[in-house]
C-alpha cells in the first residue's frame, strides 16, 4: 500500500471548490513544522456538502509518507514502541522528493517557538490522523484511502492518545469494510481477505488484543501470603485480607466498565453509593494493586532433541493450555499470587526440559511506575518470544493508565471500546460472537458490555465524577456496531430501554435537546465535542429502527416524536446545526414504519414543519443579503447556493421530507397532506425558494419544484391554490427571466379564450415552419433579434435543477389554466437555451445519459398533451438549429476543425515563430491550438468543444425520439436537413469519428431514414456526393510522389520544406474528415431497423435512388484506392520515430493481420487501452531495437516531443488516422449496402433491376481497386504487394460477411 495511484478526472475536478484547492495546495508544501498549525486552521464544523476523497490525493499522499517515516523513525514498523517520541522528524523534515529536505531543518528554537513539547514528533502525527478521520467521515470514494498498513504499525506504540486516535480512524477504514462487503452479492460469515487487505490492512490479533476484557488481577496485596487454614478449611489470610479490603479499599469489577470510568465501585444493587467529602478518599480503590503485569507465555525449547517430535492429539478436544485470558479460579490459593512488593520482574517455568515449556512473567508497579514503558520494552523483549511481544506491551500500556490518572483510564476505556467497534464491523456475526462476546455472556447482566456501554451514557449522581463526553461518543458508537449483529441487537435494545419514555435513549435525546436549547459558541472547544456526542447519538437512533423487528414502533409509542418536534422547534445556532440529522431520521422512520404518519401528525409535526420551513427560508435569505452565507470560495458545481450551509441542509431535508410524505396516499393521508401544502408558511416559503433559485442552489431549488409537482400531480383540483400563491406564474418567470404578460382583453371587455388561442397560434407557426423553408430562415432571424447574452440563465447548470423544470411544466398543464400560462410565456424555449450554454453543457456532460433522460422527459410530456407538441416541436427545431451555428462558430472565429499546416503557418500557429503567415485554408487568422477556456470560462476543452455540443444535442434527440410520431413530426419539421449539417461541419476534429458524439449521430440519423426515408436519405447521400466531388484533386492524382507529400516531407537534414503546397490543405482535410462521417451515417442507417425490427424492407427498397448510389459508389471507390496508396507513401517517407508515435490507437482494423500491419491498425482483439500501453512501449524502444541506456531513451523521448512541434509531424499524424480509417468504413458501407441488395421477399422486376445495376458498380468499383495504375508503375515491389494486400482484403469483406 502507500501512495494513492488513482487521480482525479474530470467529473471530480468539476466539484472541486477554490477554498479546498488552496488549502491543499498550502498543505502539500508547507515546511513540516508548520503542517499541524495548517491543519487545525481548518473549520472545526464541516462547512461543505459531503465531499470527495479525490480533491485530497495530494494531501493523503504526504499524510502517509508522514505516518511510514514516524513508523520508521521509532521503530513501529518493526514491533513494539522502545524509542521515546522526540522531534526527530519535525527537526530534519521528510524527505518527499525535496520537499521537505535538507533545506527544511527546524531548530529547537523555532520549534519550541512553534510551541511544540518534547514529544513534537506525536502531536504530528496525531493531527495527521485526526485530520484523515475527519476527511473520511465528511467525504465519499473512501475506498481511495491506501494507508491502512501505516495504522496497523501504529498500533504498536506506547502512547494512549495516540492509539486512540489510530483506533478512531481505524473504525472509519472498518465501516467501509463493512459496507463494501454488504454491497457485494454473497455477504459471506466468512472474512474475505481480499477486501479485507484493501480495505482494512490491520492485524486483526493486535486489535483483538486491544479488545479483551482487562485482566481479572486480585486487588489483595501480597503480605498475606501463605495463611494458614482453619478447621472448616477456610483461609485466615483470606478473612483477614477481606477484613482489610474492606477497610481501605472498595472493590471494582474488572468488567465494572462505569466503576473503572468514575474511580467508586457500586453498591449491592448496583447504584453508586453517595460520597460525603471527608470519605471521599476512603473506599477508593488502590488502583496500584491493578497495575501488576502477570504474562504467561509459551518458550519453545532451545536445543531440542533430534528425536523429539510433535505429538498430535488424539481427542476430538484437546486439553487447554493455561492461558492469561481465563479468569482465576475463585477456589485458587494465595501462593500463586506474585510478589507485587517486589522491585525485580519474576519469571517462573512450569515446564522443564530442554530450557522450553510454560513459564510465566511477573512485574510490579513499583518497576512500572519508576521505568519508561519503552525501556522496560527495550530490556524485556529480547527475553520473550515474539508472538507475546504484543500482549506484553498492551499489559504494560494498561498496568501504566490504570494507576496514572482518572485522564489515562478513561483513555484505556475508550481504547478498549474503539477495538471493539473495529472488530464489530470487521467480523461476522458469528466470528466476533466467537472471538469476542463469548466470555462476556458468561458475566451477570449488569456487568456484560452492551449493558455497561448503556449504562455510561447514564448520569452517575450521588456527588461521583460525570463520564466525560468524548468516552460516551466512543460509547454511542460501540453499541450502532453492535447493533447491526443480529444477536445482540435485541440486547442494545433492551439497555437502552427504547420501549419507555424514562429509558437510556430517551434520557440522552433530552439531554441533547437540553443543549441544543443554549446558544453556544461553535468554536470553542467544549462545543466541538458536543456537537460530536450529539452526532454519535443521531448515527446510533438512525440504526435502529432496522436493527430489531418492530423497534421503530417500539420508539414511536414510547414517545420519541415529542422529543424530536420538541428539537425541530428550537431556533438556536446549535440546533440549526442538528435540525438536518433530525429530519434525516424522520424521512427514514415515517417512510417506513406504519402508522408514523399519523403519529407525527398528532403530535402536531405538520405545523412544526411548516412553521421552520417559513423560519429557515427567511432566515437565509436574510443572511444571504448580509454577506453572511457560503463564503464564494467554499462553492463549487455542487454547493452552488449562497446561503449558510447547515440551513441548506436543513431546507434540502424538509423538501425530501415533505415529498416522501406525499406518497403516502390513502385514508386521511390526503387530507393532513393538503393542509400542510395549503398553509401559508409552506406556499409563501416554496415561493420565495423558486424565485430566488441562485440564493437557494440547485438541491434546495429543484425539492421546492419536486413539491409542486407532486402536489399537483397527487391533487389535480389543487391547481387554484398553487396558482393564488403565485407558484406556478412564479415558476415559470424564474424559468424564463421574464414576467409573463396578462392575457388580452376583447373589445366588448370580456377575456379572450387564451388557452385555444395559443394553442392555435402555436401550431399555426409550426405549421407554417414545416411548410416553407424560407419560414426557418425567418425564425432563426427572429431568435438572432431575441439572443440574450446570458443563456438559460433562470435554470441552474446542475442535473437535478434541469430536470425538475418538464416535470413541473408537466403539472402545471394538468389544468386549462396552467396550461395557458405555459403557453403564454417564454419559458419552453428558454429552457432550451440550455444547450448553447457552456455551464449547462459541462453539467450534462458529466453524466453521459442524462439528456437522453431529460429526452424521454420531453417525450413523456408530449405524449401526455398533445396541446403543446407543436409548440415543443418548434422549440427543439430551433435549439438543433442554433446550436448548429454555434458550432459553426467556433470554426470561422476560433479555428477549431481538422486542419493542415504548410511551414511557415505551421511554425506561427505552433507557437515557433512569430511572423504574420498564416495556414493555408479557410481559417488563416485562427489558432487552433489555443484552448477554449481561454475564450469563455466553463467551456470544454477546445479540441472537444464542437464534440461536446454535438453529443449532448444528439442524446437530448435519441431519447426524445423513442416515440416513431414525433420523430416523423420532427422530420416534417425540417429537422433532417439540420442535423446532417452536424455532420459537415468544419470545426469537426480529424478523430470525430472515434468519439461518442459520432455515434450518438449517427443513431439519430439511423431513427430519422427509418420513419422517412424519401426524405432523408436523398439528402445524406447527396451530402456525401457533393464532400467526394471535393476531393477530386486527390482521387484523381495520377503521379508518383506522394499526394500530401509537400505536407508531410521533411529535409534530409529534418527541417521544414520551404516551398509552399500547390493546393488547399486544409479543406481537402475538411473534406474528409466530412466524408469519415458522412460513411459512417450511411453505415448505420443501412443497419437493422430500431423501431421495427421485424420489417421486411430495406432502405434501398424504400426508396429508389440507384443513381445517386452508383455515382457515389465509383467516386467512393476512387477515393478508397487513393487513400490506401497514400498511406503506404506515408509511412515510407516519415521517420521512423514518427512511425509509433503516430500510430492509431483508438480505431479498428480491416480484420485481416496483413492488412492491418501494412496500414499500421489494431486488429480487431486488440483493445485500444492495450494498444495505446505497447505503443507507447515501443515508441521508447523503437531506436537502437529496445537495447538503449535509460539515457539513449531519455533522449529519443526528448527528440519526439520536439517533432510534434513541427507542423510536418501534426500533419502526418492527422493524415494517417484519416487515410487508414476511411477505406475500413467505404468497405463496410459497400457491404452494408450489398446487403441491401436482397430483399427479405421476392421483388419486383424493377426492384432487381435496380439492384443488379448497383451490384454491376460496386463489382466495377471492386475491379477498378486491383487495376489501380500508380501501384503497376511503382518501381517498389514492396510498396505494390502492400497495396494489393489491402486491396484483396477490402475486396473479400465485401463479398463474404464476417
Amino acid at each position: 500500500m502507500g501512495r494513492i495511484k488513482k487521480a482525479a478526472g474530470p467529473k471530480h475536478e468539476a466539484t472541486v471548490s477554490p477554498a479546498i484547492s488552496e488549502f491543499v495546495s498550502k498543505a502539500t508544501s508547507l515546511p513540516l513544522a508548520h503542517l499541524p498549525a495548517h491543519l487545525q486552521s481548518f473549520p472545526s464544523q464541516w462547512p461543505f456538502p459531503r465531499g470527495d476523497l479525490y480533491h485530497w490525493i495530494p494531501l493523503l499522499d504526504r499524510f502517509d509518507l508522514i505516518l511510514k517515516q514516524i513508523n520508521q523513525e521509532y521503530g513501529l514498523h518493526d514491533g513494539p514502541q522502545t524509542i521515546p517520541f522526540g522531534r526527530n522528524l519535525l527537526e530534519k523534515g521528510v524527505s518527499e522528493e525535496g520537499k521537505d529536505g535538507a533545506g527544511t531543518n527546524m531548530s529547537r528554537e523555532v520549534l519550541d517557538r512553534l510551541g511544540f513539547s518534547h514529544d513534537g514528533d506525536k502531536y504530528l502525527a496525531q493531527c495527521v490522523l485526526s485530520f484523515s478521520q475527519e476527511l473520511l467521515e465528511n467525504c465519499g470514494n473512501r475506498s481511495l484511502y491506501n494507508s491502512s498498513d501505516r495504522l496497523g504499525h501504529l498500533l504498536n506504540t506506547t502512547d494512549l492518545s495516540l492509539l486512540r486516535c489510530t483506533l478512531q480512524l481505524a473504525v472509519r477504514l472498518a465501516q467501509r469494510y463493512y459496507a463494501s462487503k454488504q454491497r457485494g452479492a454473497n455477504a459471506s460469515q466468512h472474512l474475505n481477505n481480499a477486501l479485507l487487505a484493501s480495505h482494512y490492512n490491520i492485524d486483526l490479533s493486535k486489535v483483538q488484543c486491544l479488545a479483551n476484557p482487562f485482566s481479572k488481577t486480585a486487588l489483595a496485596t501480597t503480605a498475606d501470603a501463605k495463611p494458614a487454614v482453619n478447621g472448616k478449611g477456610v483461609s485466615k489470610g483470606k478473612q483477614r485480607s477481606r477484613s482489610s479490603l474492606s477497610e481501605h479499599a472498595a472493590l471494582i469489577h474488572p468488567s465494572d466498565l462505569v466503576a473503572i470510568a468514575t474511580g467508586h465501585a457500586p453498591q449491592a444493587n448496583g447504584s453508586m453509593s453517595r460520597r460525603s467529602p471527608d470519605t471521599i478518599n476512603q473506599g477508593a480503590p488502590n488502583w496500584e494493586q491493578w497495575a501488576n503485569v502477570q504474562l504467561k507465555y509459551y518458550q519453545a525449547p532451545l536445543n531440542p532433541p533430534e528425536s523429539t517430535k510433535p505429538v498430535t492429539p488424539t481427542t476430538p478436544t484437546p486439553t487447554r493450555r493455561p492461558s492469561n485470558l481465563s479468569r482465576p479460579s475463585r477456589l485458587s490459593n494465595s501462593e500463586d499470587s506474585s510478589d507485587a512488593s517486589g522491585t525485580t520482574l519474576t519469571r517462573k517455568t512450569e515446564e522443564t526440559g530442554h530450557g522450553g515449556g510454560m513459564k510465566s512473567l511477573d512485574m510490579p508497579f513499583s518497576k512500572i511506575s519508576s521505568t519508561l514503558i519503552s525501556d522496560i520494552l527495550k530490556e524485556t523483549l529480547p527475553q520473550l518470544p515474539k508472538e507475546s511481544h504484543y500482549e506484553f506491551l498492551s499489559k504494560l500500556r494498561v498496568a501504566n493508565a490504570i494507576a496514572t490518572a482518572p485522564s489515562t483510564r478513561h483513555e484505556l476505556l475508550m481504547v478498549r471500546l474503539l477495538a471493539i467497534t473495529n472488530l464489530a464491523y470487521v467480523y461476522s456475526d458469528a466470528i466476533f460472537q466467537q472471538k469476542i462476546l463469548q466470555s462476556d455472556s458468561d458475566e451477570p447482566r449488569r456487568l456484560q458490555l452492551t449493558y455497561q456501554l448503556a449504562e455510561l451514557l447514564q448520569p452517575t449522581g450521588n456527588g461521583n465524577a460525570e463520564i466525560p463526553s468524548g468516552l460516551q461518543t466512543v460509547a454511542f458508537g460501540a453499541l450502532e456496531s453492535l447493533a447491526k449483529h443480529k444477536s445482540r441487537a435485541a440486547d442494545v435494545c433492551a439497555a437502552l430501554n427504547i420501549n419507555v419514555n424514562h429509558g437510556v435513549l430517551f434520557h440522552c435525546l433530552k439531554k441533547a435537546s437540553a443543549h441544543m436549547a443554549t446558544e453556544v459558541n461553535a468554536k470553542s472547544n467544549n462545543e466541538a465535542d458536543h456537537d460530536q456526542w450529539r452526532e454519535a447519538l443521531f448515527s446510533l437512533l438512525e440504526q435502529l429502527p432496522t436493527s430489531s423487528p418492530r423497534t421503530g414502533e417500539a420508539l414511536i409509542a414510547a414517545g420519541l416524536f415529542d422529543n424530536l418536534i420538541e428539537m425541530l422547534n428550537l431556533r438556536t445556532s446549535t440546533a440549526e446545526r442538528h435540525h438536518h440529522r433530525v429530519l434525516a431520521f424522520l424521512n427514514t422512520i415515517v417512510y417506513t414504519v406504519r402508522d408514523a404518519f399519523q403519529t407525527l401528525a398528532n403530535a402536531k409535526g405538520l405545523d412544526t414543519i411548516s412553521d421552520l420551513v417559513a423560519f429557515e427560508v427567511e432566515s437565509s435569505v436574510k443572511r444571504a443579503k448580509d454577506g453572511h452565507g457560503v463564503p464564494v470560495a467554499y462553492r463549487n458545481q455542487n454547493s452552488d447556493y449562497q446561503i449558510p450551509y447547515y440551513q441548506q441542509q436543513t431546507l434540502r431535508w424538509l423538501f425530501k421530507f415533505i415529498n416522501h410524505m406525499m406518497s403516502h396516499s390513502g385514508g386521511n393521508n390526503d387530507r393532513l397532506l393538503r393542509n400542510l401544502v395549503d398553509s401559508p408558511q409552506l406556499l409563501g416559503g416554496l415561493k420565495t425558494v423558486i424565485v430566488n433559485a441562485r440564493i437557494f442552489g440547485s438541491s434546495v431549488w429543484s425539492g421546492a419544484g419536486n413539491i409542486l409537482s407532486a402536489f399537483m400531480n397527487n391533487e389535480p383540483t389543487s391547481y387554484g391554490i398553487i396558482a393564488e400563491a403565485g407558484l406556478s406564474k412564479g415558476f415559470l418567470e424564474a424559468v424564463s427571466s421574464e414576467t409573463i404578460s396578462e392575457p388580452k382583453a376583447k373589445k366588448d371587455g370580456g377575456e379572450t379564450d387564451s388557452s385555444a388561442e395559443q394553442i392555435g397560434d402555436s401550431a399555426e407557426s409550426s405549421t407554417a415552419f414545416s411548410s416553407t423553408p424560407a419560414s426557418i430562415t425567418e425564425a432563426f432571424a427572429l431568435e438572432v433579434q431575441q439572443a440574450r447574452d446570458k443563456l438559460a440563465e433562470g435554470i441552474l447548470p446542475a442535473t437535478d435543477a434541469i430536470l425538475t423544470v418538464p416535470q413541473v411544466f408537466g403539472a402545471i398543464c394538468l389544468n386549462n389554466a396552467g396550461l395557458e400560462l405555459l403557453l403564454r410565456s417564454r419559458a419552453m424555449g428558454r429552457f432550451f437555451e440550455i444547450f448553447e450554454s457552456p455551464e449547462h453543457i459541462k453539467s450534462m456532460d458529466i453524466d453521459g445519459e442524462f439528456p437522453r433522460m431529460l429526452g424521454n422527459s420531453f417525450d413523456e410530456l408530449v405524449r401526455h398533451y398533445p396541446q403543446l407538441k407543436q409548440h415543443i416541436m418548434l422549440s427543439v427545431v430551433l435549439m438543433i438549429g442554433r446550436v448548429c451555428r454555434l458550432c459553426k462558430s467556433y470554426a470561422t472565429e476560433r479555428g477549431l476543425g481538422a486542419q493542415l499546416y504548410n511551414d511557415e503557418s505551421g511554425k506561427e500557429k505552433l507557437g515557433l515563430r512569430q511572423d504574420s503567415d498564416v495556414v493555408m485554408g479557410d481559417t488563416d487568422n485562427t489558432n487552433q491550438d489555443k484552448p477554449a477556456s481561454n475564450h469563455q470560462t466553463g467551456e470544454p476543452d477546445g479540441e472537444q468543444l464542437a464534440a461536446t455540443y454535438i453529443g449532448t444535442a444528439m442524446k437530448f434527440l435519441g431519447g426524445f425520439f423513442e416515440n416513431t410520431n414525433i420523430c416523423s413530426a420532427f422530420v416534417d419539421a425540417g429537422g433532417v436537413e439540420l442535423v446532417l449539417d452536424f455532420a459537415t461541419l468544419p470545426c469537426l476534429q480529424y478523430d470525430f469519428k472515434s468519439q461518442a458524439a459520432c455515434q450518438d449521430l449517427a443513431r439519430v440519423v439511423h431513427m430519422l431514414v427509418e420513419q422517412k426515408p424519401h426524405l432523408a436519405m436523398p439528402s445524406l447521400i447527396k451530402r456525401t456526393q457533393s464532400a467526394v466531388d471535393g476531393l477530386g484533386s486527390l482521387c484523381n492524382h495520377n503521379d508518383l510522389p506522394a499526394y500530401f507529400g509537400p505536407y508531410t516531407t521533411l529535409h534530409e537534414d529534418g527541417t521544414s520544406r520551404p516551398d509552399r503546397p500547390p493546393f488547399d490543405g486544409t479543406q481537402i482535410v475538411k473534406n474528409l474528415v466530412t466524408v469519415h462521417v458522412l460513411t459512417t451515417v450511411l453505415i448505420e442507417a443501412f443497419a437493422p431497423p430500431i423501431f421495427n425490427a421485424r420489417s421486411s424492407q430495406t432502405v434501398f427498397t424504400q426508396v429508389n435512388l440507384t443513381d445517386l448510389y452508383i455515382t457515389l459508389i465509383n467516386s467512393l471507390g476512387k477515393l478508397h484506392r487513393i487513400c490506401i496508396w497514400e498511406e503506404i507513401l506515408l509511412q515510407k517517407q516519415m521517420p521512423s520515430s514518427w512511425k509509433e508515435a503516430t500510430r492509431i490507437t483508438t480505431g479498428y482494423g480491416m480484420g485481416s493481420q496483413e492488412a492491418d500491419d501494412v496500414l499500421g491498425l489494431p486488429s480487431r482483439d486488440e483493445s485500444p487501452p492495450r494498444l495505446a500501453e505497447e505503443a507507447q512501449a515501443s515508441a521508447e524502444n523503437s531506436a537502437g531495437n529496445g537495447a538503449g541506456s535509460s539515457a539513449d531513451k531519455k533522449r529519443r523521448q526528448s527528440s519526439i516531443r520536439r517533432d510534434e512541434k513541427l507542423p510536418e509531424f501534426r500533419n502526418v499524424r492527422t493524415l494517417r488516422y484519416l487515410l487508414s480509417q476511411l477505406p475500413g468504413d467505404i468497405v463496410s458501407f459497400f457491404q452494408y449496402l450489398g446487403k441491401a441488395l436482397i430483399a427479405k421477399r421476392r421483388p419486383d422486376s424493377y426492384a432487381r433491376q435496380n439492384a443488379y445495376m448497383v451490384a454491376d458498380a460496386l463489382s466495377a468499383a471492386l475491379l477498378e481497386q486491383i487495376a489501380f495504375n500508380l501501384p503497376m508503375d511503382s518501381p517498389s515491389a514492396q510498396d505494390r504487394y502492400s497495396y494489393w494486400i489491402v486491396a484483396l482484403t477490402s475486396l473479400s469483406h465485401v463479398l463474404v460477411e464476417g
